[in-house]
């Protein structure tokens, strides 16, 4: 598979959504090789398809976050003793992260079907050792609480 060109056509359309592949998914200034002097060596295609690659994995990084930390770190302090005023609004914010990375799944299932055909996942793969780490440090909000403050302005930046 060659990632440098889109399997699509120049406008993808599914559902009430047309993806414009002629344009830029992200500002040049959110990619990491714009900072680069390699960055200005790329040709103009070049440097949209890398924008529009590294828009793809942003959303992964959203979907993964939200995943790997809302339903671990919201799961358990829906668990622990806290308020009854509290649980109302822990309960939303973790269906908000669930409809969030539904949102971007959709998204980039649109922009690329043929990388995220049979997985939810391309560019974002911890290894199991990391994945497992993640997992039990972030169902330890309360030793952790750092997770739920990371959780916070990404939620701030959706809405």
């Amino acid at each position: 598979m060659n990632l440098l060109v889109p399997e699509v056509t120049p406008k993808a359309r599914h559902s009430d959504t047309v993806i414009d592949f002629s344009r830029r998914f992200v500002p040049e200034q959110f990619t990491p090789l714009y900072h680069t002097p390699v960055y200005s060596r790329l040709n103009a295609d070049e440097q949209l398809r890398y924008n529009q690659l590294h828009g793809l994995y942003f959303n992964e990084q959203i979907m993964f976050f939200e995943r790997a930390l809302a339903r671990n770190v919201l799961g358990r302090l829906l668990l622990s003793p806290i308020r009854k005023s509290l649980k109302p609004g822990l309960i939303q914010f973790m269906e908000e992260e669930s409809r969030h990375s539904a949102m971007f799944l959709r998204l980039n299932r649109q922009c690329a079907p043929q990388l995220y055909a049979h997985a939810e996942f391309y560019f974002i793969r911890p290894s199991p050792i990391a994945g497992k780490l993640l997992h039990v440090i972030s169902r330890q909000p309360r030793r952790f609480p750092l997770f739920l403050w990371l959780m916070l302005p990404l939620e701030m930046d959706l809405e």
